[in-house]
């Protein structure tokens, strides 16, 4: 009957371990899946449109450059080089800009490429056409006046918002990290309290295997015991 009891006791705390060991791995892979989703956020969600940003903000950059060029210029030669470039210029920042909106928008990132998509819009409409217009029908005077009195004011509210969008990317990949780092301090918890009870569970478990090995465990384990008190006495003394 001891001897029921004591496989009995063993099988419990066996089945109580290898329990441990479930939720603690079950608590590891959730760590690990949370951990490569936040990466995977930020680098297709964050690190990739600042990249796109940046690059929509060099075209249009370089559109109103090649611009000014032809304006000192105005030579047939020039224009077409600035009309190629131009028109190079626009399609890349379209290809680019409709890349970037298929990407994971937040509610205020979403609100400010709404409104950077409308100024870009009348940037290019209202300035770099026109201007190049001007330029094709050799109206000089047309399209300096552009050049000075509209496109500047068309351009810099454009890089002003180009450069929030790329600093509301980084604000939200902060975000990323500290909610990422939150959820690993949240998991380490359990899982080292779970190795904590795993171990002491086995040196229990081991523990009880020497004792019970014999068949006079209970004759040893009352003579641990007698032992223990006995030195524990002696130092007192």
């Amino acid at each position: 009957m001891d001897k029921l009891r004591v496989s009995v006791r063993l099988t419990l705390l066996i089945g109580v371990l290898s329990v441990a060991l479930l939720i603690m791995g079950g608590i590891g892979l959730y760590g690990m899946a949370s951990t490569s989703e936040s990466l995977r956020t930020v680098y297709e969600d964050r690190t990739i449109p600042i990249a796109q940003i940046g690059e929509v903000r060099y075209r249009q950059t370089h559109a109103r450059m090649v611009i000014e060029e032809a304006l000192v210029d105005p030579s047939p030669q020039q224009i077409a080089k600035t009309t190629a470039a131009v028109d190079e210029d626009i399609k890349v920042v379209a290809e680019i800009w409709k890349a970037y909106m298929a990407t994971t928008l937040t509610p205020e990132e979403a609100r400010l490429a709404e409104s950077y998509a409308e100024n870009r819009k009348q940037y290019r409409e209202k300035g770099l056409l026109p201007i190049m217009s001007a330029l094709h029908a050799n109206d000089l005077k047309e399209a300096r006046r552009i050049g000075v009195d509209v496109l500047p004011g068309l351009f810099q509210p454009l890089m002003q918002q180009a450069d929030g969008l790329m600093q509301l990317q980084i604000d939200v990949g902060k975000k990323e990290f500290l909610h990422s780092a939150w959820d690993w301090a949240s998991t380490r918890i359990p899982l080292l309290l779970g190795i904590w009870v795993l171990t002491k569970g086995l040196t229990i478990l081991a523990l009880v295997m020497v004792l019970t090995w014999h068949p006079d465990w209970k004759d040893n384990l009352s003579h641990m015991v007698l032992r223990l008190s006995l030195d524990q006495k002696q130092q007192m003394q």
